[in-house]
């Protein structure tokens, strides 16, 4: 859990400067390497962020299934399931058919570009990140006073 949050009813909960409590938001990264993982988590914690993580792409629908987050950061190429699978299957079910998804892959081409959005995914991003441009559009989604 991030510095400086407290559980209140199991969820993550951040104390305002008024005293106030402001519900943390959740992110799921999702990707099969453990660097990209950790390193996107401390991008976004620092933001004031709860993160978790699933390594392949059947992990990653128990996980959003079980943990219920608020934004799903999932990498095209993953093992047992790709990304693409997975976005298909979560827009398929009414419980988590409208979970913004931003689509993370190595592959610059414009083919996966275009199957990243035809499977659902609200937003495409090509590997290396810039983290300003991953917050800036990860605020725009999900936003943590919303």
């Amino acid at each position: 859990m991030t510095k400086g949050a407290k559980l209140i009813n199991m969820n993550p909960v951040f104390v305002g400067q008024n005293g106030d409590a402001l519900m943390s938001r959740k992110i799921l990264i999702a990707d099969d390497e453990v660097s990209v993982c950790q390193l996107l988590g401390l991008t976004l914690d620092t933001e004031g962020y709860v993160t978790e993580f699933a390594y392949d792409g059947l992990e990653t629908l128990d996980k959003v299934r079980e943990w219920k987050p608020d934004l799903l950061l999932l990498d095209v190429m993953m093992p047992r399931l790709d990304g693409w699978s997975v976005v298909s299957e979560l827009r398929s079910s009414p419980d988590t058919a409208e979970l913004p998804v931003i689509m993370l892959t190595a592959l610059g081409q414009d083919e996966a570009m275009v199957s990243s959005i035809m499977s659902g995914a609200d937003v495409h991003l090509t590997k290396p990140l810039e983290p300003d441009e991953l917050i800036s559009i990860v605020k725009r989604l999900c936003p943590l006073d919303g």
